[in-house]
């Protein structure tokens, strides 16, 4: 075997073993906490030191109570005694900044005549809601 072919190959096993510890990190997550977390945390140990990074607020206030057990119960089944426990709550990039509603204009005509519905109504609330979707509706072209 020539020496790229087992570099590669040792980078592969490494990868996959540190692949492994995360799933297993996980898996022991969700156990300790009653919480899914396929794709929501991703642990990464270090030195001794463990970082929790989740984009789920509610799963970050949750490890922070239990912050203590823990690393404990982590420290004792990796056998390893973990210094620290870091949970840091992340946002994910999102795809575009501007908001897309998805709703297209209306014609001046078809917002007379929701204006003209909702006149009709007698429930003051939903007539005055009607009313608004019809001039937002028509402002936007």
């Amino acid at each position: 075997m020539s020496m790229q072919k087992l570099n590669h190959s040792l980078v592969h096993a490494d990868l996959a073993e540190k692949l492994a510890r995360i799933d297993h990190l996980t898996r022991l997550l969700e156990k300790l906490t009653a919480m899914p977390l396929t794709n929501r945390v991703w642990p990464v140990l270090k030195s001794r030191r463990l970082i929790l990074l989740t984009d789920d607020p509610h799963f970050a206030t949750q490890a922070r109570f239990m912050q203590k057990d823990i690393r404990k119960q982590i420290s004792e089944t990796l056998n390893i005694k973990l210094v620290a426990l870091d949970i840091k709550l992340i946002a994910l990039p999102l795809a575009s900044f501007g908001r897309k509603t998805g709703r297209l204009p209306i014609s001046s005509q078809t917002s007379a005549v929701m204006h003209s519905i909702a006149n009709e109504i007698n429930d003051a609330e939903l007539r005055q809601t009607l009313q608004n979707i019809a001039t937002a509706a028509c402002s936007q072209q």
